[in-house]
């Protein structure tokens, strides 16, 4: 089993940190003031801290049923990203959908 002082994982943490604000910098002005509020401070309590990631799916046909009755033609579906995140109590799910998707990076 590996040991991180405390020091080692304050610096991990400030690290992470400093790389989400500026991500999360990025969105302003995109997504709405209250979604950006959220993910910047959390609400009450609700905030994604500490929370866990379900589902991440990225795909032209995310909504699409694979029965053979209905055609798929790529080129005239949109790329959708949906995301599951289950707070760290395991009492809220959060489903955030977005389909005008340009880039994704996943890390």
């Amino acid at each position: 089993m590996k040991y991180f002082s405390q020091k080692a994982l304050d610096r991990g943490f400030q690290r992470n940190f400093r790389a989400y604000q500026k991500q999360l910098a990025k969105l302003e002005g995109r997504v709405s003031r209250q979604a950006w509020n959220f993910f910047a401070f959390g609400l009450r309590g609700w905030g994604l801290r500490d929370a866990r990631l379900l589902v991440f799916s990225v795909g032209d046909g995310l909504d699409h049923l694979a029965d053979g009755r209905q055609q798929f033609d790529g080129n005239e579906q949109k790329a959708k990203v949906r995301i599951l995140i289950l707070n760290r109590n395991q009492t809220l799910l959060y489903s955030l959908v977005r389909t005008d998707i340009r880039t994704v990076v996943f890390k």
